[in-house]
C-alpha cells in the first residue's frame, strides 16, 4: 500500500513538473513568436523540441534503442533536451517576474536555447538513423566492397603496367627483323612507283635483266644456226679426157 502511494505521489510530481515546464516554455515561445496563429504553431514546435523532445529521447533510450551507439545517442539527446527545457522555463520565469531586475542576457539565453535545442534534435535524429544495426551492417559491407574493388583496380593496374613493360621489351627484341621487312617493303613500293612513271604507267612492261649464265633471247639467228659444210673442190677435166699433169 505504501509503495503504491509512493509511486502515485511520484507520478503526480512528475506530471506537475512536466506541465509546469511545458507551460513556461510555451509562454516563452509565444513571447518570442507572437500570439497569432503562426506564433502558436511556432510555440508548439518549440515545445516539441524541448519538453516532448526530452521525453521522447528518454523513452527511446529505455525501450526502442538498439545497440550501444543508439542508446548513447538517445541518452545524450534526452539529457541535453531536459537541460534546455529547464533553462527555457527558468528564463521565462525571470522575464515574467517583477521581484528582481531582469538581466540583459535573459533574452539572449532564450534565443540560444532555442537554436541549441533545434540543433540537438536534428543531429540526434540523423545520428540515431545511422546508428541502426541494419544501417551499420550495410555500411561495413559497403566498406569491405570498396576495399575489395580498390584492391582489384590496383591489381589490374599492376597487370597492365607489367604487360606494357613486356610489350616494350618484345618490340625491342623484334625491332631489327621488323625494320628489315619494312625497309624491303619501302624499297619495293619505291621501285613500283618509279616503274609506273614509264611505259604508260604499266610497270609490268619494264625490261627484266637476264639471269646469270643464261643466253639472251634476242641473239641473231646466225649465231644459233650451224654453219654450212663446204664440199671439196674437184679438178677440172681436159678436153681430151686426160688428167692434168699427165
Amino acid at each position: 500500500m505504501k509503495r503504491w502511494i509512493a509511486n502515485f505521489v511520484m507520478g503526480l510530481v512528475m506530471v506537475a513538473g512536466a506541465l509546469f515546464s511545458a507551460y513556461n516554455n510555451f509562454a516563452l515561445f509565444q513571447s518570442i513568436f507572437g500570439q497569432d496563429l503562426n506564433g502558436i504553431l511556432s510555440s508548439a514546435a518549440g515545445l516539441a523540441l524541448f519538453d516532448l523532445g526530452a521525453l521522447g529521447w528518454l523513452l527511446h533510450f529505455a525501450y526502442s534503442a538498439r545497440g550501444n551507439v543508439q542508446r548513447a545517442i538517445a541518452a545524450t539527446c534526452g539529457l541535453l533536451c531536459l537541460v534546455l527545457t529547464l533553462v527555457a522555463a527558468g528564463t521565462h520565469i525571470i522575464l515574467s517576474q517583477s521581484l528582481i531586475t531582469v538581466p540583459e542576457w535573459a533574452g539572449l539565453v532564450a534565443m540560444v536555447a532555442i537554436l541549441v535545442g533545434l540543433t540537438i534534435n536534428i543531429l540526434g535524429i540523423a545520428g540515431n538513423h545511422m546508428a541502426q544495426p541494419d544501417v551499420l551492417t550495410a555500411m561495413r559491407e559497403q566498406a569491405q566492397n570498396d576495399e575489395r574493388e580498390e584492391a582489384i583496380r590496383g591489381a589490374q593496374g599492376q597487370v597492365f603496367r607489367e604487360a606494357l613493360r613486356q610489350s616494350v621489351a618484345r618490340i625491342g627484341q623484334t625491332a631489327a627483323s621488323v625494320a628489315e621487312q619494312l625497309s624491303q617493303e619501302f624499297a619495293q613500293d619505291a621501285n613500283r612507283e618509279m616503274l609506273s612513271m614509264t611505259s604508260g604507267g604499266d610497270s609490268s612492261a619494264a625490261p627484266r635483266l637476264p639471269a646469270p649464265h643464261s643466253k639472251p633471247a634476242y641473239q641473231y639467228a646466225a649465231e644459233t644456226e650451224p654453219a654450212p659444210v663446204m664440199a671439196p673442190r674437184q679438178p677440172a677435166a681436159h678436153s681430151n679426157g686426160a688428167a692434168p699433169g699427165k
